[in-house]
Order: structure tokens, then sequence, then C-alpha cells
């Protein structure tokens, strides 16, 4: 190993800094040791990289997101997974299984709580109004039938000479009579037509204040959430250490 000029045999020797970001990397750093005394690590120059890198920093194998959508130096893009959501988990979860979840999410309802819509007190009028007779008669037919007998009573004259009760010569006789009057009957009552009264302002009762049925356990429609919905969010690409 050369260390500035010096080809070391044996163990490596670092070089022991405050900061690591106080050197600027260039090509003459590729394979420089440093260690890191404000972070307790082991650095190296990164040709690949053109950066300092540590020892400790990405294990190898180890998938991480990128917020590219190119493959970085030192990783393998991953494409097998698109179109999926980050999820957080804790050490008892199934991590690093496959992918969970998917947009469709399932049918269901919202059902309404019991309520009552209460009517305000009011009233019905009548407003004034008359109901009128049509003009009209009523025409009276009829007849009247009569029937009977005179009678022949004769009338004592004192002066008769004879001294009869009768100074008729036959005492005994009478006239029968019948018949029927005329039915032709036209006279007809009056055809007046009068209205009933016209004030008619009465109201219905009052009382408003009775309440509607309290049923209200329907449910909202079932639909479920289209399936092309879905949360807004930021776009990383998944990459494994090589």
């Amino acid at each position: 190993m050369d260390n500035y000029g010096q080809t070391m045999k044996g163990p490596f020797i670092a070089q022991i800094i405050a900061d690591i970001t106080a050197l600027t990397y260039n090509s003459s750093n590729a394979g420089r040791l440093a260690f890191d005394t404000a972070t307790g690590k082991m650095f190296f120059g990164d040709s690949a990289a053109s950066a300092f890198r540590s020892l400790s920093d990405i294990p190898r194998n180890a998938i991480i997101l990128f917020d590219s959508d190119t493959q970085q130096v030192g990783y393998t893009l991953l494409v097998n997974y698109t179109d999926g959501v980050v999820y957080y988990a804790n050490n008892t979860d199934d991590v690093g299984s496959a992918f969970k979840g998917d947009w469709t999410s399932t049918g269901h309802t919202h059902t309404g709580p019991s309520h009552t819509h209460t009517a305000p007190a009011h009233t019905h009028d009548l407003s004034n109004h008359t109901h009128t007779v049509a003009a009209h008669s009523h025409t009276i037919a009829h007849t009247h039938t009569y029937s009977g007998s005179t009678s022949a009573v004769a009338a004592w004259n004192p002066r008769d000479e004879g001294g009869g009760a009768n100074s008729c010569a036959d005492s005994s006789h009478y006239h029968n009579f019948s018949g029927t009057t005329s039915a032709a009957s036209s006279g007809s009552s009056g055809n007046a037509s009068p209205a009933t009264g016209g004030p008619s302002s009465n109201a219905s009762g009052s009382g408003g204040s009775a309440a509607t049925t309290a049923s209200g356990t329907g449910a909202t429609g079932s639909a479920a959430i289209p399936t092309e919905w879905r949360p807004r969010g930021k776009n990383f690409t998944r990459q494994r250490r090589n």
C-alpha cells in the first residue's frame, strides 16, 4: 500500500481526523482510510462513488428507497415490484414479506342514528266562500174528481087550494152529476237561487308539536371506493446494495 509515497507492509494504518466532512474527495484519495473521531467510524475513499464512505454504511444486499428513478452507484435498481405504498412497521410484523394490501376497498354502509322531525304548531284556515243553489222550479200536475146527486124536495104552498103537502106532481126525483177537473197544472214554485251563508273562516286546531317517527336505521349506499383512487404520495425506487 502506498501511504503518500511510502510503501507499507503489514497492518494498514488509518489516518485519524476530527471530522470526515472536512475532507474533499479526489482521485488520489481512492483507498484512503480515515477514522472519524466525531462519529467513531472508519471511512474509505471509494473511487466508484467518488466519495468517502463508511465501512458500516449500508450492508450488502440491503434494499433501501431512493428519491431517484435512476440506478445509484453501487446499487442495483429493482423492478420486480411497482405502484405500491410503504408501511411503517415494528419488529413484530412480517417485515420483508411480499407486498400487502391493494387499491380495492370493500363495500360498506353507514347507518344513520334514530331521530325525529318535530312539526311547528300551525293552523289551516278556510277562506270565506258560499254555496249557490242553481235556479230551478217544481211543477205541480194533479186532478180533482167529484160525484154526487141533487135532491128534489117540494115546498108546501098554503095557497094551494087542494091543501096538499106538495104542489109538484112528482115529489121524489134527483139529478146525478160526476166528473174530473182539468189535469193541466203548470204552476211552479219560485226559481230563486239563494246561497248559503258566506262567512266560513273557522280554523282547524293549532296543535302541531307531534313528532314524526324516530326510525333512522336506514343505511347509506354500499358502493366501494373506485379502484383507481389512491392517496397522494411521493414515488421512490427500490435499490439493493451490491
